[in-house]
């Protein structure tokens, strides 16, 4: 017989809307019953009440339960602008709250190190991002505050768990200029405190929770920089190693908490990036989040030695102008117009890789400029200077050879009037080509097996100045030249800018999200800065990226949708 085990969960202020504004007073206290052992047993859901209410509205505070059974709440954002520095000490429904040496934050990351002894690590002051270090002690009736020496660097929105051993874990955050993905190892003694860092999150994180179990710490959720993420890494405190679950959050969200039970991970509330939340969702630790742990000892490494992309150069005068890459083949093209296709995997036995070569093509009409190999690997597509478009055949990816390179399609440039290829995209299905000019023009090509002497092709757009990228997604185009990105429907063909303001500068622009209606468009800004709109070219977000003048955009077109994770385990 497994004996119910009932836990207390306390969601403790927090807000209701953008900017610091609907800061909450509020605690609410969610009572469940985690009887986890038995198979197909869910959270159950036993009684939420309200405690409290706050003496002051606190968004983001730090939070700890004390040894007596109060809690510990200091620091929170009250309103826009109104940062505080004091302390309340909840017990039930009465609250007292006094002043402290703690610097007025919100943000910050926290967490107990004993009963009645919590570290706070950084925060936001409305201002800037703060880089301190403060130890709060409440033993015997007591309140005292001491300052460690800072941390490494400003920290806002991180998240810290306890490691035990007076080590603690330091996940993600914002330093005032960037989104992080790294993790630190705090070492405390005495009055001192050092800083190791200790491994790497698979993308950047800020606004997610971290909470430890057993060997594991489980990171939910945040912001990564460019959009909320509905991710869950598991940090293995074994080996220092993090890997992304294939389970995911239903709703993304960002700035919720997160509690273990017995079993399972409790996530609450947060902001989805349009609006508070007020759902809980469950995964149940047995079934959910099951990770094999990666061995530190492996190396990631090619099969083939790169040494064999020398093989051409014997001739001084041919250089490699372009390069394409997928799972099977390194494909890279010369000024000369002949095309090297290079097989990663070049021999049946890989015990007896081939160091040349597995088929050479060439184009006519000069330099090859623009190369692109089709998402079933069976094409590649080659622009040349002169404007000519070509597609050859790769072979199947069952073949235990790989054949010769076969021209199945070729539409002339004009040497005389060159007008040369800046940009390449293929449909999903790999028998469309979408081909971008120097004079603006956009043309599609349609790939058959019977192509080389029937082509088909025509213009679907025309811009002023040259095309930067061509991204496809569900019968759209996003086209983007030095002036703007564009919107092409290609039932319509009528374009749509993305955004009200021109740009001089040759940038890009891409697809983001599922396929469908819940895609969106990420587009290149001067400055560092990155536009985010939807599907009509309405800019909704605006955001920057302080490490690069001009953001790089992922040019493989439309990303794979992210697959929602359906099991509930809460009752």
């Amino acid at each position: 017989m497994t004996l119910p085990r009932i836990a207390t969960i306390c969601v403790i202020g927090g807000c209701t809307a953008i900017r610091e504004n609907g800061a909450l007073k509020s605690i609410e206290s969610i009572e469940v019953d985690a009887r986890s052992e038995a198979p197909g047993e869910r959270l159950k859901r036993i009684e939420t009440k309200t405690m409290g209410p706050l003496q002051i509205a606190r968004r983001a505070p730090s939070v700890m339960k004390m040894s007596n059974g109060s809690i510990l709440v200091a620091g929170g954002c009250s309103g826009p602008g109104a940062h505080e520095g004091s302390i309340e000490i909840v017990c039930g429904t009465k609250s007292t709250s006094f002043d402290s040496l703690l610097p007025p934050h919100s943000c910050a990351a926290s967490s107990s190190i004993d009963p009645d002894e919590l570290l706070i690590v950084g925060g936001y002051d409305g201002f800037e991002c703060l880089n301190q270090v403060s130890l709060v002690n409440v033993a015997n009736n007591k309140q005292s505050v001491t300052r460690l020496p800072t941390f490494g660097s400003p920290l806002k929105n991180g998240a810290m768990v306890n490691g035990g051993n007076g080590e603690l874990l330091i996940f993600g955050g914002w330093d005032g200029t960037r989104t992080m993905k790294s993790i630190f190892r705090m070492k405390l003694a005495e009055k001192d405190a050092s800083l190791e860092m200790c491994g790497i999150l698979p993308h950047p994180s800020e606004g997610h929770s971290a909470n430890g179990h057993q060997n594991s710490v489980f990171i939910v959720g945040g912001y990564d920089g460019f959009a909320v993420t509905d991710r869950i890494v598991r940090f293995d405190t074994t080996n220092s190693t993090a890997k992304v679950l294939d389970v995911k959050l239903e709703v993304a969200r960002e700035n919720h908490t997160a509690q273990i039970i017995g079993n399972y991970l409790v996530v609450l509330g947060g902001w989805d990036g349009h609006n508070a939340l007020d759902s809980i969702e469950v995964c149940r630790m047995a079934r959910d989040l099951q990770w094999n742990p990666i061995s530190p000892d492996l190396l990631l490494t090619e099969l083939t030695s790169l040494d064999e992309l020398s093989f051409p150069s014997s001739s001084r005068r041919i250089r490699y102008t372009c390069v394409a890459v997928s799972q099977r083949y390194l494909i890279v093209g010369t000024c000369s117009g002949t095309v090297y296709v290079f097989s990663r995997y070049a021999s049946r036995h890989r015990s007896k890789l081939a160091s040349l070569p597995v088929s050479i093509l060439t184009i006519r009409d000069g330099s090859v400029n623009k190369l692109l190999i089709s998402p079933s690997e069976m094409h590649v597509a080659v622009g040349s200077e002169s404007g000519r478009i070509s597609v050859a055949s790769l072979g199947p990816a069952s073949a235990t050879a790989s054949p010769a390179p076969a021209l199945v399609y070729t539409v002339p440039g004009d040497v005389r009037r060159p007008d040369r290829v800046t940009a390449l995209c293929w449909a999903a299905q790999g028998d469309v080509l979408f081909a971008g000019h120097f004079t603006g023009r956009v043309v599609q090509h349609k790939i058959s097996s019977r192509s080389l002497f029937r082509t088909v092709y025509e213009q679907v757009a025309q811009f002023d100045g040259p095309i930067v990228q061509v991204s496809y997604s569900m019968g759209r185009l996003l086209i983007s030249g030095n002036s703007s990105t564009f919107l092409v429907p290609l039932d319509t063909r009528e374009s749509v800018q993305v955004g009200t303001k021109v740009r001089n500068e040759l940038m890009g622009g891409c697809f983001g999200g599922p396929d469908g209606d819940d895609a969106f468009i990420i587009a290149a800004r001067p400055h560092g800065r990155l536009w985010e709109a939807n599907l009509v070219g309405t800019v909704y977000r605006d955001f920057t990226e302080p490490n690069q003048s001009t953001p790089s955009i992922d040019t493989s077109g439309a990303m794979a949708p992210s697959r929602l994770w359906k099991s509930r385990w809460l009752e």
